[in-house]
């Protein structure tokens, strides 16, 4: 015997902030931890969420199936819900212990309010591994989403660079890995003191009632066989935790207010297509806001030093920095990097005019010196990666060791992305290090037309973003 029945007004009962969270901590000795840290009954996020091939995993995927779609890693966005469903009772009798709850529906509270985490419970990178968890039930009948899931696991996750379509996940690296970035954004909304937490909790708001809308929208209508599924009963019952982990991450993106990771974003989405993921006209950055000084190319501290000339510099001469003392550098106005180096004399030029690129160095911080140049274009290494894919890097231009870079009579073929290395040294050669600076060359013809090398592929890149996303199975 059935009794339908409703539900009104769960507050959030897959989301119930009852629940205990999991500490999502790395582990410094894997081969001695991964034992007991990825134990069925106790997995711990942070190490079974590593590769497969590591010996975190006795069968691949086995911790996300059985803790961590349903147990949350840290604070979440949450918002309450209507759940609608049946109550079997095979016997017929009320109350005799064998009663079940079987949900078959559940809508969004009206009006639909999120409630954001409190302060000093942020952590993306956990955010990014719930993500990776909560997608497991969903593979068995969309298998192209477990081709992409890794590509947003916290310890992989690099995802804001420029777009690459000839890549099987034609997302690329802006060469901060993303633990790192979302860090700093992190620590701005976990200090309520902190002069850009304000501004960081209103875009985050912004953003969430956005995103996390579109997401759930997305889950009504999922396309299974040709045939739409409302997917969110099994969303809240079997992965409580993917709409928020998957808007809760968007919007933290978005959030940097970076161009790049912008168009990252709304690529990455085109690879959920499958559970009827649309943004609408103009993408994530039409959507949502954004705090500049939080993204790689801000300044969070107001020490005059951009997020990534910070980055660049320590991971340097500390290659094993950790996310942790970084977000303390690059939050710290005392933090100092050597010196600030541009390049000016790029920008536009016509064929047969002659260019000067120069190293321009400013802020040197006492002591410091510029001991050695290196210029490089950005270019076609004539090698393939494992997609088939041209590879292209910074290719050391011979001979240009000098503080400028002369084309005495500028080609179509010299446009493009141009960098130098400025090698700096503390007059004792104690501490070495370089300074990268970049700048883009566009030459163009008579007709005012420009062309060739990196340039091409950045406007490429740009209008395959604008194009709107191509899913995996298009390239099956």
């Amino acid at each position: 015997m059935k009794k339908v029945y409703v539900v009104l007004t769960i507050a959030s009962l897959m989301l119930a902030t009852t629940v205990a969270f999991a500490q999502h901590v790395p582990v410094t000795d894997p081969a001695t931890e991964c034992p007991a840290l990825c134990d069925a009954l106790n997995p711990d996020p942070a190490v079974c969420m590593l590769p497969a091939t590591t010996d975190c995993f006795t069968t691949p995927g086995a911790p996300c199936d059985l803790a961590w779609p349903t147990a949350p890693f840290a604070g979440m966005p949450t918002w309450p819900l209507k759940i609608y469903g049946e109550i079997d009772d095979p016997d017929g009798i009320p109350n005799s212990g064998d009663e079940s709850f079987n949900m078959t529906a559940v809508a969004e509270e009206d009006p639909f309010v999120v409630d954001l985490p409190v302060p000093g419970t942020y952590d993306f990178c956990a955010w990014t591994d719930q993500l990776v968890c909560s997608l497991s039930p969903f593979v068995t009948f969309l298998p192209e989403i477990g081709e992409f899931s890794y590509v947003v696991q916290c310890i992989n996750m690099d995802i804001n660079g420029p777009i690459n379509e000839c890549k099987e996940i034609p997302v690329t690296s802006n060469g901060i890995p993303d633990r790192y970035e979302f860090a700093v954004l992190a620590a701005i909304l976990n200090n309520p003191a902190h002069a850009l937490h304000a501004a960081a909790v209103a875009a985050m708001q912004t953003n969430l009632d956005a995103l996390a809308g579109i997401t759930i929208e997305a889950t009504r209508a999922v396309m299974v066989n040709g045939n739409p599924l409302d997917a969110r009963a099994l969303s809240y019952n079997a992965a409580p935790w993917l709409i928020p982990s998957l808007a809760g991450i968007l919007s933290a993106a978005a959030a940097l207010d970076d161009p790049l990771t912008n168009a990252a974003l709304d690529q990455l989405l085109g690879l959920l297509a499958d559970l009827g993921i649309t943004l609408p006209p103009g993408g994530i950055g039409a959507l949502c806001d954004g705090v500049p000084a939080a993204g790689p190319e801000g300044d969070a501290s107001g020490n005059g030093f951009t997020n990534r000339e910070i980055y660049e510099w320590f991971i340097q001469v500390n290659p094993a920095m950790t996310v942790a003392e970084y977000v303390t550098l690059a939050l710290d106005p005392a933090t100092v990097v050597p010196a600030k180096v541009s390049v000016t004399g790029a920008g536009n030029a016509n064929v047969g005019e002659a260019v000067t690129l120069t190293a321009s160095i400013s802020n040197v911080a006492s002591g410091y010196s510029a001991s050695s140049y290196v210029w490089y274009k950005w270019s076609d290494t004539g090698l393939l990666d494992a997609d088939n894919c041209p590879i292209w890097d910074w290719v050391v231009i011979p001979g240009e060791t000098g503080s400028s870079l002369t084309i005495a009579a500028a080609a179509l073929t010299d446009s493009g992305d141009y960098a130098v290395d400025v090698a700096m040294d503390d007059g004792t050669k104690a501490v070495l290090g370089d300074i990268r600076a970049k700048a883009t060359l566009t030459v163009t013809d008579a007709a005012g037309v420009p062309v060739g090398g990196a340039l091409g592929l950045t406007l490429l890149a740009g209008a395959c973003a604008l194009a709107g996303a191509v899913g995996i199975r298009r390239r099956k």
